[in-house]
C-alpha cells in the first residue's frame, strides 16, 4: 500500500528528558534493529511501571555522511523519575517541526524512504537534516504502532529572502 506522507500540522515541540536504548543503524538495517530494539525496550519497560501510560519515541539522529545514524526507542522521564540503570538518559531538544499522521499501515523504513525520496517541505520551509526525526508511538496495548511522525523544519532562506522582498519591500 502507497501512503501519502503529508505535514497535517507545523508546531514547535518543546524539550523533552527521555530514557531509553540507542543502536547505530544503516538505513538498510532499520527494520531488523528495530523489531530487536523493541522487544528490548519492551520487556524493560513492562517491569518499570513509571512508563505504563506514556508514550514511546523513537528518534533518528546524528545523520552521519557514510549513511549510519543513532536511533533511540524510548519513553518520556518525568524529573525525580527513577531511570532504571540500563536505560540512558536523552534530551531531546526542540524545535520547529511539522507533524504528519498516517491513515494507513506502513513500515518505518517505508516511511523514511519516502520521506528521502518523495517527500516536499510545506512553502517556505526545508527539512532540517541535523535535527532530529521523531516517531511518536501510542501508550498502552499497541504500542508498536505510530501515531505521528514528526519531520525537523527550518525556515527557507530562500524563501525568506523572497518573502522579505515581496512583503516589506526590501
Amino acid at each position: 500500500m502507497n501512503c501519502q506522507i503529508r505535514v497535517d500540522a507545523i508546531e514547535a515541540l518543546p524539550s523533552k528528558t527521555l530514557a531509553g536504548y540507542c543502536a547505530i543503524v544503516s538505513p538498510e538495517g532499520i527494520l531488523e534493529l528495530h523489531d530487536k530494539l523493541w522487544r528490548a525496550f519492551l520487556s524493560r519497560v513492562e517491569k518499570t511501571r513509571c512508563f505504563e501510560e506514556r508514550a514511546f519515541y523513537g528518534v533518528c539522529c546524528n545523520l552521519q555522511a557514510n549513511g549510519l545514524f543513532e536511533y533511540w526507542l524510548t519513553a518520556e522521564v518525568d524529573p525525580g523519575d527513577q531511570i532504571p540503570r540500563d536505560l540512558i538518559p536523552f534530551h531531546l531538544s526542540g524545535g520547529t517541526y511539522g507533524s504528519t499522521v498516517e491513515n494507513c499501515d506502513f513500515s518505518l523504513p517505508k516511511v523514511y524512504n519516502s520521506l528521502v525520496q518523495d517527500w516536499s517541505a510545506p512553502p517556505d520551509y526545508a527539512l532540517d537534516w541535523k535535527m532530529p526525526f521523531i516517531e511518536i508511538h501510542n501508550p498502552g496495548p499497541a504500542r508498536g504502532s505510530v501515531v505521528k511522525v514528526c519531520l525537523p523544519l527550518q525556515f527557507s532562506v530562500l524563501n525568506y529572502k523572497e518573502y522579505v522582498s515581496a512583503y516589506l519591500g526590501a
